[in-house]
């Protein structure tokens, strides 16, 4: 994991925020999600946590992307039942295939 944390996007006005690179090989796959992920809580008030989602995308680590982000929604999904959630959620996945032929 890059394990790179940043300030809120979107708020007003501008934040200041830190830069990071890194050179992908082919496969290699770049996952960004909000706090509305981890923090989710179902019924019983536990909440989803890192360490689930790290689970789904260690599993699925070998799929291609489209299906580590359906993985993680569907993980999610039974996680939380019908518990409507408190705040947005959002999950992007990318994925580097290689150089343009």
């Amino acid at each position: 994991p890059l394990d790179q944390r940043g300030t809120i996007i979107g708020l007003e006005g501008f934040a200041p925020f830190e830069e990071y690179s890194r050179r992908l090989s082919p496969g290699e796959k770049v996952l960004l999600y909000s706090d509305g992920l981890v923090d989710f809580q179902n019924a019983s008030g536990d909440f989803f946590g890192e360490k689930r989602l790290l689970d789904v995308f260690s599993t699925t680590a070998s799929h291609p992307i489209t299906e580590v982000v359906e993985e993680a929604g569907k993980a999610l999904g039974r996680f939380g039942g019908r518990t409507k959630p408190r705040d947005d959620i959002s999950l992007l996945g990318l994925e580097y295939l290689g150089p343009a032929a």
